[in-house]
């Protein structure tokens, strides 16, 4: 889906791409949508790209086939999804922004959209060991982390604009292994 904003405002960021990206359920499509109605910009969402050419697979999306059916505006656009990193070329990116959850507050969005056990665990794992994070990091060079848990959606939105400016200092330290283990978790998040 492709959300074509209304707002134009004084915030537009200039530069071509700005990502963001996180595990499902940090909140990247709402915070997108609002950092998209504040800065003026267009949003390509990557998972609806995959759905519309057909390239969804029964092992997951096939991700060279997205990359290359990706067009990006001349105008500045906001591309969201988990997938970024694997479909979104680095040389076009201004900004990437990977959002973060508590593996706790995951674990009850995941229930609520009724996810099979192993899909729930396999995306608290990505969440806990920071394998978007990792993985956009490896791909794009930089990023800004911002911990959404417990935040609210205005909140939120507004850390994603100053991260798109490159204003927010990144949650560089979020650490939900460290938390999980302190816990006692780890056997909760993980088939151990």
């Amino acid at each position: 889906m492709r959300w074509l904003n209304i707002v134009r405002g004084p915030y537009y960021i200039m530069g071509s791409c700005h990502v963001i990206t996180g595990t499902p359920g940090t909140g990247k499509h709402t915070l997108a949508m609002h950092a998209g109605r504040i800065t003026g910009m267009d949003i390509i969402d990557i998972t609806e790209m995959a759905i519309r050419y057909g390239l969804l697979e029964p092992d997951g999306v096939d991700t060279a086939k997205l990359a290359d059916a990706i067009s990006l505006p001349d105008a500045p656009v906001i591309v969201v999804g988990h997938l970024a990193a694997h479909v979104v070329p680095p040389d076009a990116v201004s900004s990437v922004i990977v959002l973060r959850r508590s593996p706790y507050e995951l674990e009850s969005v995941y229930r609520i959209r009724r996810y099979p056990r192993h899909k729930m665990l396999e995306n608290l794992g990505a969440e806990i060991l920071g394998l978007i994070a990792a993985e956009s990091y490896d791909t794009f060079g930089r990023i800004t982390q911002i911990d959404t848990t417990g935040g609210d959606i205005d909140d939120n939105t507004r850390k994603v604009v100053r991260g798109m400016r490159g204003r927010y200092i990144s949650d560089d330290d979020t650490d939900w292994l460290g938390q999980i283990s302190d816990n006692g978790d780890i056997s909760r998040f993980f088939d151990i």
